[in-house]
């Protein structure tokens, strides 16, 4: 029975986030921004926001509910003050941060999942909203930033929503063609929906670019040694 209320809670929640007014970012006047990330003009802005609000402590609490220096933070609502209000601080600020975008989506999966109606009184009692909606609204800011849209579909590649990750990932692909990591996470995500001749074309791409790490090239490896991606000629 417990198992079923707390499947219904996050039912319930994820409806609630979906429904939420994202509205445009700018649209709270007297708050600090917002700006672009990319602007080589905005260093003194970004050193304000990323010293103060989105630092490494910041990240880790919302990547991983831990940091080096403080045991794991609860759902209570000194947590969600502390952790929420500092990414949504910066992605006021910075709509586009492409790395506090995705920090924000995972804190929200996490307690989506983990305290379920902690979740719902946040979107409904405070000024946090759905990780969809930053993402929204950073697309809205910054239509041609790569970095946001592969930052999506890794949100929603961790979410299981595979087919709207694929979209995010081959947009970020458009805009950023020579960058591999979106081809690598494509590739990840074909491995997942079990469409291996897609998944070893995007590792080929990924790894022709110069991508470093070896997880999906072994992958591929185990479930059909034929479709893995070629090594790279060690002298390239």
């Amino acid at each position: 029975m417990r198992r079923f209320l707390t499947a219904l809670f996050v039912l319930l929640a994820a409806g609630a986030a979906h429904a939420q007014d994202c509205g445009r970012p700018g649209d709270q006047p007297g708050r600090f921004g917002p700006f672009d990330y990319r602007d080589p003009t905005k260093d003194a802005e970004r050193n304000i926001v990323e010293i103060n609000h989105f630092t490494t402590y910041m990240e880790e609490m919302a990547l991983y509910g831990f940091a080096s220096r403080r045991a794991q933070i609860g759902a209570e609502a000194e947590g969600l003050s502390l952790v929420g209000g500092n990414l949504d601080y910066t992605l006021y600020a910075f709509p586009n941060h492409a790395k506090a975008l995705y920090a924000m989506g995972i804190w929200q999966l996490r307690l989506r999942n983990d305290s379920p109606i902690d979740f719902e009184r946040m979107l409904q009692g405070s000024r946090i909203r759905s990780a969809e909606c930053y993402f929204e609204r950073a697309i809205m800011y910054t239509p041609n930033d790569g970095l946001v849209y592969a930052a999506y579909g890794a949100f929603l590649h961790k979410e299981g929503e595979l087919q709207r990750a694929v979209a995010q990932y081959q947009r970020a692909i458009e805009l950023m063609p020579d960058s591999p990591e979106p081809h690598y996470n494509l590739g990840l995500l074909y491995f997942d929906l079990h469409d291996y001749a897609k998944a070893s074309e995007q590792a080929s791409i990924a790894y022709g670019i110069g991508y470093p790490l070896q997880g999906l090239r072994n992958k591929l490896a185990r479930v059909r040694p034929n479709t893995a991606a070629p090594q790279r000629d060690a002298a390239q």
